[in-house]
């Protein structure tokens, strides 16, 4: 069984336990093979810098990653409801 944990505004685990927060998901990934971490967030650059992904010295570097950019969406204004 795949089991996914999702972690909307991702920059809010930094400080003062990221890396407590990171050393356990390290752990996760590398010896629980059907867990999949989905990390989202308005603010790319804090996230890039708590996951680490070109710190050598982060508990999640190296590790496989896949990114989805999205555009900021825009609101549906709609009439007649």
């Amino acid at each position: 069984m795949r089991v996914v944990v999702a972690f909307d505004e991702a920059q809010r685990l930094r400080d003062p336990l990221s890396s407590e927060v990171l050393n356990a998901l390290a752990h996760a990934y590398d010896f629980n093979g059907n867990i999949t971490f989905i990390f989202m967030d308005s603010e790319v650059d804090l996230l890039y810098d708590f996951i680490g992904i070109e710190d050598p010295s982060s508990p999640l570097f190296g590790r496989y990653f896949y990114e989805v950019k999205m555009k900021m969406l825009t609101s549906i204004v709609t009439s007649g409801l």
